[in-house]
């Protein structure tokens, strides 16, 4: 925030939105709604978001002081007793407060997930408040074949936690790179699948580049260059997946229709779920605002490779603060995780395979009961023993139904593949063109892709 802006408010204004803030952690649940909705008065009044809040509070652009509800004369056993009357475990409560199980609590009450994944998302959400100590920021990728999965609500849950939250629904590169230098927050982007990430270079690099401290991107303003830092904690939503090297730099949280059970409707009308909000964030932000004591190298699981260490490193360090139960737990996960997510891998192995079998042939289109024969040929290929996307199934040979849902992710769908001689009736079959993968061997296969010229290219089924 400018010199000019801070000089808006004054002195009393700024003492009274201290006095509000504070209100919003009160037991008294219609109390502290009223507070909130007089802070978004006065910040619309000064034309600010919430996101504004904290530099406007004591005009200070450096203090962090959405733990001010904790701030005040209350013990720390007046908070503890709030926290318990508002439904918040009590053995997470006690002095000092475990921020990491009370996070965690949060998200079971309102995200269906996995045991594995409710502790990944819980560091990550700490880790946001301590971003700025680690030199990578590992991105939170929600991903889900259908709409309906969770998606938007495990956002909306983040959003409350998380430090500095910037949530939207689409935005350009250029917005994406200033919001990012001016907020120094969280990012949470939510319908991932509809920004044409696997045609806009641009939004993919300040993605990208984003996950480690000296990502930044360069533009001319006003005729003078300048550097936009994209450094920034981010959490995307999106149907299906996004591009492979996003992929590697995330978190996957492998979203799935609800099977119902317990959970509660999160809702931020709801006075009673904000105040436990409200109450579990003031812990969190006290927590970050004590520097806890970051090992910042910390002995990692050997099963860890490439950039899962890079991503783990950070959410582990953040768990060895808690203790070596939270430290054994966090592992496991780290461990569970880098066994479980293997279909980006996967695809990009059939696609190189693939492309191998369409040079050899020199075709330009094949059917898929063809690729499959020629898959199944190739030694030590392991597609005559496929054990599926997450390798915990029964060994098989791979099907055409298994390599669509394999291609998918990448845009590339069976068509009906006619030979050229004669258009017969019944001389059809589906398969795939190679012009479908061309796109897609060139981002994710390592090797240099040529198309095939047209006098060498011979085409299935017209003979």
């Amino acid at each position: 925030m400018s010199k000019s802006a801070k000089k808006q408010m004054s002195k009393k204004d700024r003492k009274r939105l201290e006095q509000l803030f504070r209100m919003i952690g009160s037991p008294n649940a219609g109390e502290a709604e009223n507070a909130r909705r007089l802070i978004l008065e006065m910040l619309a009044r000064y034309r600010k978001t919430w996101n504004d809040l904290t530099d406007l509070m004591r005009g200070d652009t450096n203090a962090d002081t959405w733990g001010a509800a904790f701030d005040d004369d209350r013990s720390a056993e007046q908070h503890a007793g709030d926290a318990v009357d508002a439904g918040l475990p009590e053995a997470a409560v006690k002095e000092p407060p475990n921020v990491l199980e009370l996070v965690r609590f949060i998200l079971e009450e309102y995200i269906d997930m996995k045991p594995r994944e409710y502790i990944a998302v819980a560091l990550w959400v700490l880790h946001t408040h301590l971003f700025d100590r680690f030199t990578i920021s590992p991105r939170l990728a929600f991903t889900s074949p259908v709409r309906g999965c969770g998606k938007t609500t495990a956002l909306a849950v983040i959003e409350q936690l998380a430090y500095r939250p910037e949530r939207m629904d689409g935005a350009t590169p250029a917005v994406l790179f200033h919001i990012i230098d001016r907020l120094h927050g969280t990012l949470l982007v939510d319908e991932a699948d509809n920004l044409g990430l696997n045609v806009n270079g641009i939004l993919r690099a300040v993605l990208n580049s984003g996950h480690r401290k000296a990502g930044s991107i360069r533009r001319v303003i006003k005729g003078a260059p300048k550097k936009f830092s994209t450094f920034a904690p981010m959490a995307i939503g999106c149907i299906g997946s996004l591009p492979l090297p996003l992929m590697q730099r995330s978190v996957i949280i492998d979203m799935e229709k609800t099977a119902g059970g317990n959970l509660q409707r999160f809702d931020t009308g709801n006075s009673q779920t904000m105040q436990r909000i409200n109450i579990v964030y003031g812990f969190v932000t006290r927590w970050a605002r004590s520097k806890p004591k970051l090992a910042l190298d910390p002995k990692l699981p050997k099963d860890l490779k490439s950039r899962v260490v890079d991503n783990w490193r950070v959410l582990i360090a953040i768990a060895d603060t808690f203790g070596p139960a939270w430290a054994r737990i966090a592992r496991e996960a780290a461990i569970t995780f880098a066994h479980a997510y293997h279909d980006e891998d996967a695809g990009v192995i059939l696609l190189s395979d693939l492309r191998d079998i369409l040079n050899r042939t020199a075709a330009d289109r094949m059917a898929s009961v063809e690729l499959i024969m020629a898959l199944l040929d190739i030694e030590e290929s392991g597609w005559s023993e496929y054990r599926g996307v997450r390798d915990d199934q029964t060994p098989r040979k791979l099907s055409q139904g298994e390599m669509a849902r394999l291609l998918r992710p990448f845009g590339i769908r069976p068509r009906p593949i006619w030979a050229l001689a004669k258009r017969r009736k019944g001389t059809s079959k589906r398969g795939y063109y190679r012009s479908q993968f061309e796109q897609a061997w060139a981002r994710y296969c390592a090797e240099d892709v040529t198309p095939s010229q047209a006098s060498n290219v011979a085409y299935i089924g017209s003979r």
